[in-house]
C-alpha cells in the first residue's frame, strides 16, 4: 500500500475519486424503473391537488408537518414510474453532500489526513439507514435531506457567540433551522449530535476545557430544541389544528387506538431497555447487518471496548488524566441517549433502519478514531489496511443490496405491468386480486429489513402499484376493484371466471426470494351459474354451492401440474358430496378419469353423528386449536368443517382438473374449499 500517495493526495482527486466509487455502489438504483412502498401512493393524489398526498393529514399527526409539506411539493414533480429514478439521484447526491461536509468538517476541525476522513464519510455512505434514504424516495425529505438541513443548523450554531449582535443572530437562525428539522423527522434531525461526538474523542487532551464548554453548548442547544418542539406541537400546533381539521382529529383518533406512532411520553422502561438493546446491535453492526444480522454487532463492540482500554490505559497519566477520561465517558454516554430520545421516550416506536442512522454513524466514527490512534501508536499500515477492508467490504455489500432491490422491484413492476397487458380486454376489467409475496420470503426473514422489500410484499400499498400501471397504460381504474391476500391465510379473496385478473406476486420469482411450492390457478369454471367456483379454492370461509346433481367443478392452470393429494372441506355435513370423479385433461376436450369416490348414505353402524347428521367414516370432523390450526375434534369439541382427504394412487402432469360430483346428502352440495398437494 503506498501510504505517501495516499497522504499527499489532492482534495480534488480525493473528492472525484469519493464520489466515483459511490455512485458505483448505488449505480443499480438509478438505471431500472421502480418504485418502493408507498411511493407508489402518488398515484392516488391524481389531480395533484396541493397537499393532496394521502399520508399528509398522518405525517402532521404524529408531529412531522413540515415533512408533509416537503413531501407534497417532491411528489408534485412526480408525473410518471420513470420520474422516480431522478428523485433517488437527487437523494444520492444529498447524501453524498452531507457526507463530504462530514469529511471537511473533520479534516478541518481536527486536521485528520484527508484520505481518513473520505473513507470514514463513505462508511456512513453506506450504512443501510442511508441506503433506504435513497433507494425509497418517500424517505428523501425525511433522510438525507433533513440530515443536510440538521447539519446546515450545526454550521450555523458553530458560527453564533453570546458577544456580538451578529452572534446572537446566529444562534436563533441555527435554533430556528434546527426546530424546522425536528419538524421534519427527530431521529434524523439529532444528526447534529455527530459533530459534539467527534468533537469529544479527536479533539486534543489539552483542549479539553474549550471542548466541555462547547459540549455543553452542544447539549443544551439540543434539549432545548427538543423540548420546544415537543411542547409546541404536543400542547399547541396539534390542538389547533385537530380542532378545525376534520381528517387530522381523525388520524389522532387512529393514532391513539394504535399507539406506535404516538407523540408521547412512555413509562415502559423495561420495553424500552429492550428495544434498545436491539438498536445497539443494528447500530454496530453496520453495513454489514445487511448480510449477517446483529452478529457482527458483539465483534465490533468487544474490538470497541478492548480498543478503547488499551488507547486510555496508554494515554496520559497525568493528575487529571482519569477525570477528564470520565467526563468524556459521561458525554459519550449522554450523546448516545441522546441521539435515540426519539425511540427511547416515545410511546410507542419500533425499531428501522430509518430511525438509526445517528447512532449508527456514531459506531462508525468511533470505529475509526479506533483505527486513528492506533495509526498514531506505530500501526499505520495495519491500520489502513482495517480501514481499506472495512470501505471495500462495505461497498460491496452495498451494491450488493442496491442490485438485488432494484432487481425484485423492477421485476415485480414489469410482472403487474404484464400481467394487465395480458387480460383478453384491459378496459374491461372490472376485479384484480392481488395475492402478495408473503412476509419474510423476500430477501431476507428479518422484519427490519422489510425496509428494503417491495410493494407487493407490503400489503397496504399493492392498489398503488396497480394504479399505475392503469395510468400507464390508459386505463381508468375508478370502477376497477383491488383484492389483497396472502397465499394460504384467511383474508378474503374475490376471483370470478370472467372479469377478474388474478396477479399472484409468487409466479414472478424474485432475485433471493423463498415462496410456497404451490402453482397458482389462474381459471376456474363450474356447471351451475351460481356462486363462483374460485370459492372452493381461496381458503376463507366462502363457499361454492349448487343445487340438484350431477354438478362439476374444474380448475386450470397455467403449466402442467401433478396433484397428489387434495381434500375436500364443508362447513355442513347436510350438503357434502358423497360421490364423484376426479378427471384430467391437457386441452379440456379429452378427460381421463384419474380417482373416483364412492359413498353410500351411511347407517347408523358405519357412520358418524356430526350436527345431527350421519356421516360416513371416510369424513372427519375438524375442529380449531389454540394456534387456529385444523385438527380432528374429539368428545365435546366444536365441529367447524367436515373434511374427506383423498391420496392419488397413480398421479400425473396435467393442465386441466374437473371433479364431478354425482350424489350427495340432499340435493344441495355446498364445498367451502379444495385443498390441493
Amino acid at each position: 500500500m503506498n501510504m505517501s500517495y495516499w497522504e499527499n493526495i489532492s482534495s480534488k482527486k480525493l473528492i472525484l475519486i469519493f464520489f466515483s466509487f459511490s455512485l458505483a455502489v448505488y449505480l443499480p438504483a438509478f438505471i431500472v424503473d421502480f418504485a418502493i412502498h408507498n411511493d407508489y401512493s402518488v398515484w392516488a393524489n391524481e389531480e395533484k391537488n396541493f397537499l393532496g398526498f394521502p399520508e399528509t393529514n398522518w405525517l402532521v399527526a404524529v408531529g412531522r408537518p413540515i415533512n408533509a409539506l416537503l413531501l407534497n411539493i417532491q411528489f408534485f414533480f412526480i408525473e410518471s414510474i420513470e420520474d422516480f429514478a431522478i428523485a433517488r439521484i437527487v437523494s444520492f447526491l444529498t447524501a453524498v453532500l452531507f457526507c463530504l461536509v462530514i469529511k471537511r468538517y473533520l479534516t478541518s476541525r481536527f486536521h485528520l489526513q484527508p484520505s481518513f476522513s473520505a473513507m470514514l464519510a463513505f462508511s456512513i455512505l453506506t450504512l443501510p439507514s442511508v441506503q433506504v434514504y435513497t433507494v425509497w424516495a418517500t424517505n428523501f425529505v425525511p433522510g438525507s435531506l433533513n440530515i443536510l438541513i440538521a447539519v446546515s443548523s450545526y454550521y450555523i450554531l458553530e458560527r453564533a457567540d453570546s458577544k456580538s449582535r451578529k452572534g446572537k443572530a446566529y444562534f436563533l437562525l441555527a435554533f430556528f433551522v434546527f426546530l424546522v428539522s425536528l419538524l421534519v423527522y427527530p431521529p434524523t434531525a439529532l444528526t447534529v449530535l455527530l459533530f459534539p461526538f467527534a468533537r469529544i474523542i479527536f479533539s486534543e487532551p489539552s483542549e479539553w476545557q474549550k471542548t466541555r464548554k462547547l459540549l455543553t453548548r452542544d447539549l443544551l442547544f439540543t434539549t432545548a430544541g427538543m423540548s420546544v418542539y415537543y411542547v409546541a406541537h404536543k400542547f399547541l400546533i396539534l390542538p389547533f389544528l385537530a380542532n378545525r381539521y376534520a381528517p387530522i382529529r381523525k388520524q389522532l383518533d387512529v393514532i391513539m387506538a394504535h399507539p406506535k406512532y404516538e407523540l408521547s411520553i412512555t413509562g415502559d422502561f423495561i420495553e424500552k431497555a429492550r428495544q434498545f438493546l436491539k438498536l445497539s446491535g443494528v447500530a454496530l453492526s453496520g453495513a454489514w447487518h445487511l448480510a449477517f444480522g446483529s452478529k457482527v454487532a458483539l465483534a465490533v463492540l468487544v474490538l470497541l471496548l478492548v480498543g478503547c482500554a488499551l488507547v486510555l490505559y496508554r494515554g496520559s497519566k497525568g493528575s487529571g488524566s482519569i477525570g477528564r477520561k470520565a467526563q468524556m465517558l459521561f458525554f459519550v454516554v449522554l450523546l448516545i441517549l441522546l441521539a435515540n430520545t426519539p425511540m427511547l421516550v416515545a410511546k410507542g416506536s419500533f425499531v428501522t433502519y430509518r430511525f438509526v442512522f445517528v447512532y449508527s454513524a456514531m459506531a462508525v466514527i468511533g470505529l475509526f478514531w479506533l483505527l486513528h490512534r492506533l495509526s498514531l501508536s506505530g500501526l499505520k499500515r495495519f491500520s489502513y489496511a482495517i480501514m481499506v477492508f472495512l470501505v471495500v467490504s462495505s461497498g460491496a455489500l452495498t451494491l450488493r443490496n442496491m442490485t438485488q432491490t432494484a432487481i425484485n422491484a423492477n421485476i415485480e413492476l414489469e410482472f403487474v405491468r404484464q400481467k394487465i397487458a395480458s387480460f383478453d380486454d384491459p378496459p374491461r376489467l372490472q376485479n384484480i386480486s392481488f395475492i402478495t409475496v408473503p412476509r419474510g420470503a423476500i430477501f431476507t426473514d428479518s422484519d427490519l429489513r422489510y425496509e428494503f422489500r417491495f410493494g407487493t410484499a407490503n400489503f397496504n400499498h399493492v392498489s398503488s402499484i396497480v394504479v399505475a400501471v392503469l395510468d400507464e397504460m390508459g386505463i381508468e381504474d375508478e370502477d376497477i376493484k383491488t383484492t389483497t391476500s396472502y397465499l394460504g391465510n384467511k383474508k378474503t379473496r374475490i376471483l370470478k371466471d370472467d372479469d377478474t385478473l388474478i396477479i399472484d406476486m409468487n409466479e414472478a420469482r424474485l432475485v433471493g426470494g423463498r415462496y410456497e411450492d404451490e402453482i397458482s390457478i389462474t381459471r376456474f369454471y363450474a356447471s351451475s351459474k351460481g356462486t363462483s367456483p374460485a370459492r372452493a379454492f381461496d381458503r376463507t370461509d366462502s363457499s361454492w354451492k349448487a343445487t340438484d346433481y350431477p354438478q362439476w367443478i374444474e380448475i386450470s392452470y397455467p403449466i402442467d401440474e401433478k396433484i397428489t393429494k387434495y381434500a375436500i372441506m364443508s362447513v355442513s355435513p347436510a350438503v357434502i358430496p358423497l360421490n364423484w370423479q376426479l378427471e384430467a385433461s391437457n386441452d379440456r376436450t379429452n378427460w381421463v378419469e384419474i380417482d373416483r369416490q364412492t359413498d353410500k348414505i351411511p347407517g347408523a353402524k358405519d357412520a358418524h353423528l356430526i350436527q345431527g347428521v350421519l356421516v360416513p367414516k371416510s369424513w372427519r370432523p375438524l375442529t380449531l386449536d389454540k394456534d387456529l390450526n385444523w385438527v380432528e375434534a374429539k368428545g365435546d369439541e366444536p365441529v367447524y368443517v367436515v373434511e374427506k382427504r383423498v391420496t392419488l394412487k397413480k398421479p400425473n402432469f396435467y393442465k386441466n382438473y374437473r371433479w364431478v360430483f354425482t350424489a350427495g346428502n340432499s340435493r344441495l352440495i355446498e364445498i367451502n374449499e379444495i385443498l390441493l398437494e
